[in-house]
């Protein structure tokens, strides 16, 4: 029997009594795989169950004329030690110090296990560094915790990293090395696996989510702020043209209306006067249905303008639509639509649920467009379920795995907008330019008392309101 050196095999704690052996081809060994399943064929390497497959070892068992691997399966929960062999690959690292960096191959994925970690991205470059991430890279979220997985994105996806993490304090952090394909198979085979990585995602899709939407409100006020600044800008400068011809102040009247026409805010005003009201929903076409390659057998029916979950209630169940179109709905508002077969639902209060021991609340109302079918995954015994149909949590974790590099580029596409809505609301300076004006002679301000007091009103309201919101929205930015 070949051995294979014991310093490169890698597992977990193991049973020491009441083990059994289970077979896999040698020939679907792949890189990345986490064995759960042992191989039988001519010559034969033992190994403990849990063990990282390696390129490395792929080539030493090959070179060795190996056929096949046995992996000892723990059958029991009696007595354990831990198993005599190295551990994983740790990365000690102090503040400051990057895991990996945005747009790098997704080689491994990794677990925190102490400390606190920062995920980085940075708009429009191809490649990143610490000087160019100090200059464009935005913290969009914060890892913290033991045994917290991430990286899990592009392993799953087989594309390359789409965040930068950093560490925040020093921490530890163990290092797995994968393939997409390779993590796949590891989930279906290890459905506790992937549902430790699925809920890891819905974690961080929450977090994310609940940035987006404390940005969203600060952008909604400062957008009603920009709003009403503007048309009473405009207004003043109709004010004024509409005085040019007076008596002896008429020169004077059209030099200051003028001045104002020149300021870029005046540009801005007219476009925000301009300003389209939004284009009616239109409904999507759904994409082309797509093979699930799960169990179907747990699917309901729901008529058209069926309740399938509601806001506020404790999240049970989680879905995956099968067929049909679903709304999303906040109160009466219908903020999104659900067509895409696959689409996974209601995961993020019954995943954390599950973790956490207490089922979490509804954010939203689901309820049918058309009449749809839709996969029901229980929350109460979920992991039994799983290991029952493991190519649903397979699908979770690939979904999930999908939507949060959506979630964090939707997390800067509202930051980069609030930028740009506070810059328009720093506007004191126009309306200080009239009062300016009209207080440079005691006359103008008898001339023009409505000009002068509302200029003078909202140089001082939108000072305000700019330092409250700028400082609202550095609380966010830690």
């Amino acid at each position: 029997m070949a051995v294979a050196n014991s310093s490169e095999l890698q597992y977990p704690e193991m049973a020491v009594e009441n083990t059994e052996a289970k077979t896999i081809p040698f020939a679907e060994l792949k890189p990345g795989m986490i064995l759960a399943q042992p191989v039988f064929q001519g010559k034969t390497v033992l190994v403990n169950e849990g063990f990282i497959v390696t390129e490395k070892l792929i080539a030493r068992f090959d070179g060795a004329g190996v056929t096949e691997v046995s992996i000892r399966i723990q059958a029991g929960k009696k007595e354990t030690q831990a198993a005599p062999a190295i551990p994983l690959s740790v990365k000690n690292l102090i503040s400051g110090d990057y895991v990996c960096f945005q747009n790098d191959p997704s080689t491994h994925i990794y677990m925190l296990e102490e400390g606190e970690l920062e995920v980085i991205i940075a708009d429009g470059c191809d490649t990143v560094s610490p000087e160019i991430l100090e200059q464009k890279g935005r913290v969009v979220a914060k890892l913290s915790g033991r045994k917290v997985t991430f990286g899990e994105i592009g392993a799953i996806l087989g594309t390359v990293r789409t965040a930068s993490i950093r560490a925040a304090t020093p921490s530890r952090v163990t290092m797995i090395p994968t393939s997409s394909r390779a993590l796949l198979e590891t989930v279906k085979n290890n459905p506790k696996l992937g549902l430790s990585i699925a809920i890891s995602l819905t974690g961080r899709l929450k977090e994310t989510n609940g940035r987006i939407a404390a940005l969203d409100r600060l952008l909604k006020s400062a957008l009603a702020k920009v709003e009403y600044s503007c048309r009473v800008y405009l207004a003043l400068c109709v004010k004024l043209s509409e005085k040019r011809s007076l008596p002896g102040i008429g020169k004077w009247v059209s030099e200051l209306h003028e001045d104002a026409k020149r300021s870029p805010y005046y540009t801005k005003a007219i476009m925000m006067a301009k300003k389209k009201t939004p284009e009616p929903f239109v409904e999507k076409k759904p994409e082309e249905l797509l093979d699930l390659g799960i169990d179907l057998s747990n699917i309901k029916d729901f008529d058209t303008g069926e309740i399938i979950c509601r806001e506020g209630e404790e999240g049970r169940e989680m879905y995956i639509l099968a067929s049909g179109r679903l709304g999303v709905f906040v109160g009466e508002q219908r903020v999104a639509t659900i067509s895409r077969k696959g689409s996974v639902i209601g995961e993020i209060a019954v995943l954390l649920g599950y973790r956490t021991g207490r089922y979490e609340k509804r954010t939203a109302t689901i309820r049918t467009i058309t009449a749809s079918q839709l996969v029901v995954v229980p929350g109460d015994n979920l992991e039994d379920y799983l290991q029952k149909d493991p190519d649903i949590i397979a699908h979770i974790a690939k979904e999930l795995a999908e939507r949060l590099p959506q979630t964090n580029s939707g997390y800067m596409n509202t930051r980069n907008e609030l930028v740009r809505q506070l810059e328009n609301l720093n506007c004191s300076t126009e309306f200080t330019r009239f009062v300016k004006a009209f207080e440079a002679d005691a006359d103008r301000i008898r001339q023009f008392p409505e000009e002068y007091k509302l200029s003078s009103l909202m140089a001082k309201k939108i000072f305000e309101e700019y330092a409250a919101l700028l400082t609202d929205f550095h609380k966010l930015e830690g």
